[in-house]
């Protein structure tokens, strides 16, 4: 060994430290970062930064189980319709680009909660 630390080896020990944390706290946490990105959302304007919600979608999901993770989207996909509606210029697709948005955050909750079911070995 060269004495480096890899990216694997940091992923793999910040997975191992969310892995032992109570689902409330992955939830708390996953909140936490929507809000932060809601607030980014609003900041940054007409930007689309829909991408950044995967992440704590993602990461209830994983830990979490499904309905948390369906809960995560849902709350993403509010998050994103109010920084959308605060920034529009009397846009009238602004109420199907949000419910777009939310279908697809709620696609990517629930096969992540089964793919992590499946890899674990259990049925959905």
């Amino acid at each position: 060994m060269n004495g480096y630390i890899t990216l694997g080896q940091i992923m793999a020990a910040l997975l191992d430290i969310i892995e032992k944390q109570p689902k409330w706290v992955v939830n708390v946490i996953g909140l936490i970062l929507i809000v932060l990105i809601g607030l980014i959302d609003y900041l940054t304007g007409d930007y689309s930064i829909l991408v950044f919600y995967l992440l704590p979608v993602f990461l209830v999901s994983w830990f979490s189980g499904r309905w948390p993770g369906v809960a995560s989207a849902i709350i993403s996909g509010c998050a994103r319709f109010l920084s959308d509606f605060a920034v529009a210029n009397n846009s009238h697709f602004i109420y199907w680009n949000s419910f777009e948005d939310m279908i697809f955050l709620l696609i990517v909750a629930v096969l992540v909660a089964i793919l992590r079911k499946t890899l674990q070995g259990k049925t959905v």
